[in-house]
């Protein structure tokens, strides 16, 4: 059986990104999802255990408001999302989340780990309603320990 075909719109300021190798495009971009698959995988792996679920659940409330990208700025940004989320919004308290402790999680993780964060709280949001238990489902997505 053949492969499907897939269609989607690239904006022209993203087509170098796909060009910049000479490669068929099609091949570069399964090439590009299969490593950057492969990346989320092994850092969320990596990561697992890290995070409580009240914390799992706190970055995706604080993500839910908007979308970060990656070229936004050289830092993805979690840690001064949640920081503001703790303290303008109580999140902590919400999420009966240690704030600190988690200020001091997010503060020890490199750049490529926060986009992780960013990546898996994009799917929570895509996927949450599919799921009868939103906490159990993000203690599943982000490998959360007990808590």
């Amino acid at each position: 059986m053949p492969n499907p075909v897939i269609h989607f719109r690239c904006p022209p300021e993203k087509r170098e990104l796909i060009d910049r190798y000479g490669n068929d495009p099609g091949e570069q971009i399964l090439n590009d999802i299969v490593t950057l698959n492969t990346l989320i995988t092994h850092y969320a792996r990596q990561m697992a255990g890290r995070l409580t679920t009240g914390e799992a659940m706190l970055i995706c409330d604080v993500l839910n408001s908007h979308w970060h990208l990656p070229e936004m700025s050289n830092s993805p940004g979690v840690d001064h999302s949640v920081s503001d989320g703790i303290a303008l919004d109580g999140l902590d308290a919400k999420w009966s989340v240690d704030g600190q402790a988690l200020m001091a999680k997010l503060n020890a993780m490199g750049a490529i780990e926060q986009l992780v964060l960013i990546h898996l709280a994009q799917v929570f949001w895509m996927n949450h309603d599919k799921h009868e238990d939103a906490r159990e489902y993000a203690k599943r997505l982000f490998r959360c320990e007990e808590g």
